[in-house]
């Protein structure tokens, strides 16, 4: 009998898995959603789904596998209406980078025989620009899946987040939920609100009227973050706020450092201080590019041996659904 998973959420992550997924070894039939009718209609014509459904509710009850691939604040309004609709074995997969509202909403909607993990990918080697928007197979192959889990969490949902990250390529790690959101925070958040703070502060000046005719590439590249799916942003932002402003803080003390060195230092200090970031930078992306992370002190993962991700469903050859 074929497993069936779930997609919800169909935008650029949703539909890479749902395109690894085809390729994988397994019975499955792979069933779609997202509130866009126009990601509904590129996933399916992208065949990263077998069928669409107008509404989760439609498939949630026979779902062996439901993974959400959505912005994190729109997950809530679907574990609490579709909760109590999913199978007592349903397995519940988040991809969003941001894990404490998920599992304190999982815990407030769903009964606890569900089986709940969060496994965030992430890009490998930057062979391709990172904010393309297509989505491919492959897409994050070569990177890794942030694997997170509350006390309560199964090895048979555990064993489904590994097997995930197998079917992307990709290496799985563990993070605590804060040590996620705390890196969300530092790597995505903290360089968009230092965008938005330097707009702000250049756009407020009083010679902005010249400023703005001066501005090239370097200020539009720097600034662009702040206008990348903002209202997406602005949602994380204030979700994780607390691990923000903490980063903020430490943004203080090294912008007062930087202050001071300048003030009071001699040139070869400050030329120290710049050669340092950059050969910093550089080492972090060649290790990047070849995917080798021996150096860092990454989680070691136990194997797991036993079940699939939902049974047997990466260990038998595809069975396409029939048609209706």
């Amino acid at each position: 009998m074929a497993n069936e998973i779930l997609l919800i959420g169909l935008s650029q992550v949703g539909t890479s898995l749902g395109l690894a997924l085809e390729n994988s070894q397994g019975e499955v039939i792979r069933v779609g959603y997202d509130p866009d009718k126009k990601n509904n209609t590129a996933a399916k014509a992208a065949g990263a789904v077998d069928r669409i459904v107008s509404h989760p509710r439609l498939a949630v009850s026979s779902a062996d596998l439901i993974i959400f691939a959505l912005p994190h604040h729109e997950v809530e309004d679907y574990l609490e209406h579709l909760g109590p609709k999913m199978k007592s074995d349903a397995i519940v997969i988040d991809t969003a980078p941001v894990k404490a509202p998920f599992f304190k909403w999982a815990a407030q909607y769903l009964p606890a025989s569900h089986h709940v993990v969060g496994a965030t990918p992430i890009m490998g080697a930057l062979d391709r620009e990172d904010t393309s928007t297509d989505a491919t197979a492959d897409r994050f192959a070569g990177g890794l899946v942030a694997i997170t889990t509350s006390p309560d969490t199964s090895e048979r949902a555990l064993a489904a987040a590994i097997n995930l990250a197998k079917v992307l390529d990709a290496e799985p790690f563990f993070l605590d939920i804060d040590e996620l959101d705390a890196a969300t925070a530092a790597i995505e958040d903290l360089p968009t609100l230092m965008s938005a703070a330097m707009f702000q502060l250049t756009a407020n000046s009083p010679s902005w009227r010249e400023l703005q005719r001066i501005a090239g590439a370097i200020f539009v590249q720097a600034t662009e973050p702040c206008t990348t799916e903002s209202k997406l942003l602005q949602q994380r932002i204030i979700a994780n706020r607390q691990n923000i402003i903490s980063r903020l803080d430490l943004m203080v003390d090294e912008i007062k450092s930087l202050r001071e060195l300048l003030a009071n230092h001699e040139d070869e200090d400050i030329i120290r201080y710049f050669d340092q970031a950059d050969s910093t930078r550089y080492a972090w992306l060649r290790a990047r590019a070849r995917g080798d992370w021996a150096s860092e002190e990454l989680q070691s993962l136990p194997r797991i041996e036993k079940v699939g991700l939902v049974g047997p469903l990466f260990g038998l050859p595809r069975r396409k659904p029939k048609p209706d």
